[in-house]
């Protein structure tokens, strides 16, 4: 896209606080003399400045100076995973595993906020000054061609990334959505593990993009449970594909054992002419696959456009080349026709098996329907419901506290539902977690859950007064992802975003009816601070104040100015973390000295403040008065 400049901060810069030191990539001038890049690159300015994540490089700005445009974001001194890659060939899991999680942290925070990446890649992840010391220490850079999509997807106008991490429905559909991403960083972490992407090999970008479609990635010699996580997040069916949340949280749910190991040697590509399997159980034996045509989307010379090097030349593709808006180099693709099914004539064995069978099926008594070439069963052979996924990116709390929601099919009749609980940057937080689970028909009939801890929330225990209430006890350190996953069974209706929408919804109206400081993770809404009026002679004197947690319907004392480490309750330290008083900051006007929660008034003044600070939570300012003597 351009040239990443290193840019050093101006002395006379305001504000004075902040890096010294800046990264500023200039756009091609091809592209910033483009009025539609200038456009985007405008309208998506303030969307990609919003994207605040420890793992995502921060742009700082995004500026036009005459025919230049440049993009300015916080400077990274580790380099490039690519980088990295290409010195060590490849990375043993315990390493990879990690900082690949890490990575789907960061997709599934972009996520929620509308934004696909578009070009996941080692090339795109950027390490800090630790470099590779610190696996979890990477952020993901490179949103400059980031759609902004509803949860239909969109369909890209043009193909957009990296031929070899691109989905397979990219290259059929031109049809992009979350699940794009997450296959991506599926290839990428294929690629951390084995030295080279899984469909690597000499041809063109079209001929990788047709091994993407058609064929199987060669299974890696890793932990089978490993394996398993590298295979569904490549699944060729975007529904079949992990969420982004869900990836991460089956990642960092693999035991040690089975991150266990030496890197691997860097593996050899295949002979794809005689070793690739295509999807639909034939083999490639040299020339042209048997059945292709059956599909020109995905057939080498088909519709979907003219892919390859200038002559034709089946020399290796670099698995880093980019293609943005449709060209670069001298790779291009166009996706101007019109996204629809080829029609296809049925064939003959096809007709003649649909006749066989159907006798098969009236004579058995079984009534069916022919439709497009499908057998679709009616009445007592119904299949099982297949969901679309859905995802819904909470609300976070005043404490912080973010929950997420994830649901895909998982097996016969379930659903795979995943509880993701996000803490906030500043503070850990403990305590228990409270989900209503209901069935889409309501009432008392609940669906049944396995596959995680979570304990039924009762009136007489939790205050809790509804169905389906069950409660999570929880430690959060700052800013970790905790993902939890049940497989649930019951009557959950045809919509999972709509059943997704009803646990946050009755979740949110079962909080409301506790009592007492039961859930206040999800609870408390605020702070405040009461502090008495001080009279000082000639020493200094300590100002006395209480700290209050409020919710709805009631509040309790959090600390005073004068409880000691051992007293701290434990709503202060669900608040913290555990960390209890160290937990707190306490700020006060100049005309006092701080140390830890005591306030020491110095000098007497008409009106003097206090605030607290726990996490996220920060009271508004408290004034009083510190009077002199004889005042």
């Amino acid at each position: 896209m351009g040239q990443v400049w290193r840019a050093q901060v101006r002395a006379d810069a305001t504000p004075a606080a902040g890096p010294k030191t800046l990264a500023v990539k200039l756009l091609r001038t091809d592209l910033a003399s483009d009025p539609d890049v200038v456009h985007r690159f405008i309208q998506e300015r303030s969307v990609l400045m919003s994207l605040d994540h420890p793992g995502i490089v921060k742009t700082v700005d995004m500026v036009a100076e005459g025919d230049r445009l440049g993009i300015v974001m916080e400077f990274m001194p580790g380099g490039t995973l690519a980088e990295a890659l290409k010195h060590l060939g490849t990375l043993p899991p315990s390493l990879a595993v990690p900082m690949v999680a890490a990575v789907l942290d960061a997709l599934t925070y972009a996520h929620g906020k509308g934004v696909l990446h578009r070009d996941v890649k080692p090339a795109n992840v950027l390490l800090c000054a630790n470099g590779l010391s610190d696996s979890s220490d990477v952020k993901l850079s490179d949103f400059g061609i980031a759609s902004f999509v509803d949860d239909q997807g969109v369909h890209a106008t043009g193909l957009v990334g990296s031929p070899a991490y691109m989905p397979p429905e990219l290259f059929t559909s031109g049809v992009v959505s979350a699940a794009s991403d997450v296959y991506s960083t599926g290839v990428m972490l294929y690629e951390l593990l084995a030295g080279r992407t899984p469909f690597a090999g000499p041809g063109t970008a079209h001929t990788v993009g047709y091994r993407h479609v058609t064929m199987e990635a060669p299974v890696l010699p890793v932990d089978p449970r490993l394996w398993d996580v590298v295979k569904r997040m490549m699944a060729k069916r975007p529904g079949d594909r992990l969420s982004a949340v869900a990836a991460s949280g089956a990642l960092r749910a693999l035991p040690l054992d089975a991150l266990a190991g030496a890197a691997l040697p860097p593996q050899v590509a295949p002979d794809w002419e005689v070793a690739g399997t295509i999807i639909g159980s034939h083999k490639s034996t040299g020339g042209t696959p048997k059945g292709r045509q059956a599909n020109r989307d995905v057939s080498p010379e088909g519709a979907a456009g003219s892919l390859g090097t200038e002559g034709g030349q089946d020399a290796d593709l670099d698995p880093h080349a980019t293609i943005l808006g449709g060209a670069v180099s001298e790779v291009k693709l166009d996706f101007s026709r019109p996204n629809r099914p080829v029609k296809t004539k049925p064939k003959p064995w096809l007709i003649a098996l649909i006749v066989v069978v159907s006798v098969a099926v009236i004579a058995s008594g079984v009534t069916v329907a022919i439709k497009a070439g499908v057998l679709e069963p009616k009445g007592e052979a119904s299949a099982a419901p297949t969901w679309a996924p859905a995802h819904i990116t909470g609300q976070a709390s005043a404490t912080g506290l973010r929950i997420d929601l994830d649901a895909e099919t998982s097996l016969a009749g379930s659903v795979a539902l995943t509880v993701t609980l996000n803490a906030p940057r500043s503070t850990g937080l403990s305590g228990d977690v409270l989900i209503v689970v209901p069935s889409a028909t309501g009432g008392g009939t609940c669906p049944a859950m396995a596959g995680a801890d979570w304990q039924v929330a009762t009136q007489s225990t939790d205050g809790v007064n509804v169905p389906c209430a069950y409660k999570w006890p929880v430690a959060l350190t700052a800013a970790q992802v905790l993902p939890q996953k049940l497989q649930v069974t019951g009557e959950l209706g045809d919509d999972l975003g709509a059943w997704l929408g009803d646990i946050a919804k009755q979740t949110s109206t079962a909080l409301t009816g506790v009592t007492g400081s039961a859930f206040a993770l999800q609870r408390v809404t605020r702070l405040s601070v009461q502090v008495d009026p001080v009279s000082r002679t000639d020493n200094s004197v300590a100002v006395s104040y209480r700290a209050f947690a409020q919710w709805q319907g009631g509040q309790e004392v959090l600390f005073r100015n004068d409880t000691l480490a051992f007293q701290a309750t434990d709503l202060l330290k669900s608040l913290t973390g555990g960390k209890g008083l160290e937990g707190i900051k306490v700020d006060a006007c100049p005309e006092t000295q701080v140390h830890g929660i005591v306030v020491m008034a110095l000098q007497p003044v008409p009106s003097c403040f206090l605030t607290v600070t726990v996490g996220d939570l920060v009271s508004p300012q408290a004034n009083f008065p510190i009077n002199g003597a004889g005042s």
